[in-house]
């Protein structure tokens, strides 16, 4: 989420469902640095565009996942996965940036 956050300085990151141990240390460490914004805290009416990051799964997002279908929202995706099979409805497959190296932070300093 902090290298996408270099392509879009606009964003807010934002962990919404399940976070992992590491994750919530990794804040907790650095919350001055990266500033966190909770899912509660997100005015969903003002929100245009929804980043996802390491998932395509909107089931993932928490209460935020009402965002991915609405058609006021564009909804893109970094994932480490190529998802070749199929995609959620709200993820265009041209709105997946994905590799095949197998880590996505790989991909975006590449693109950083």
């Amino acid at each position: 989420m902090v290298a996408v956050r270099k392509l879009y300085p606009e964003a807010h990151i934002c962990l919404g469902g399940a976070v992992n141990r590491n994750v919530r240390e990794f804040q907790a460490l650095y919350a001055d640095r990266v500033p966190v914004v909770d899912p509660s805290d997100v005015e969903r009416e003002s929100v245009r565009r929804l980043i996802l990051v390491d998932t395509v799964h909107p089931n993932r997002l928490g209460d935020l996942a009402e965002l991915c279908s609405s058609p006021q929202v564009q909804v893109l995706a970094f994932d480490h996965h190529t998802h070749e099979a199929e995609l959620p409805a709200c993820v265009p497959r041209q709105a997946l940036v994905s590799s095949h190296d197998g880590s996505l932070v790989t991909l975006l300093v590449h693109i950083i």
